[in-house]
């Protein structure tokens, strides 16, 4: 993943935070399409997610403050590539129709290390919780592409 973001403080520690992410989300499961018959399917999926939400950090501890941030992610499908396996491992061709926004609760906890004034280096644990699924409505598989992910950054 990467991106920008921008935080808009409204008091000196609390603020709105949003920006945009480019985000390649890869994921492998297997379902029965019939008796004795299982698929594997490999996806690879690219979003544009833009994240609004609130941001809220400590005083400065030193040259350290710790963050945290709740945002709503709204994504974009930007590109797909999917192939999909029968049990005799051949590759199967399947349609296959995926929501073109995903809908995502973002929580993130992290430290600011300032290095300059208002400049800092940011790192960060990222939890993004997809909401609904990633296929459009009638799909028989419910798919959801969470993620953990550490996030490092610089903020001027």
């Amino acid at each position: 993943n990467w991106g920008f973001v921008g935080n808009v403080y409204f008091v000196e520690n609390y603020g709105f935070s949003t920006g945009f992410n480019v985000k390649f989300m890869n994921n492998e499961y297997s379902f029965d399409r019939q008796p004795n018959d299982q698929i594997t399917r490999t996806i690879k999926n690219q979003y544009l997610e833009i994240p609004m939400g609130l941001i809220m950090r400590t005083e400065k501890m030193g040259d350290i403050s710790v963050l945290g941030n709740v945002s709503y992610g709204l994504g974009f499908l930007l590109n797909t590539k999917e192939r999909n396996y029968d049990s005799n491992e051949h590759e199967i061709t399947m349609t296959t129709n995926y929501n073109k926004i995903r809908h995502a609760l973002i929580v993130k906890l992290g430290i600011e290390y300032y290095v300059h004034k208002s400049s800092c280096i940011t790192t960060a644990i990222v939890f993004n919780n997809n909401i609904a699924n990633i296929y459009a409505k009638n799909y028989p598989q419910d798919v959801l592409l969470n993620h953990l992910s550490l996030e490092i950054g610089f903020m001027f």
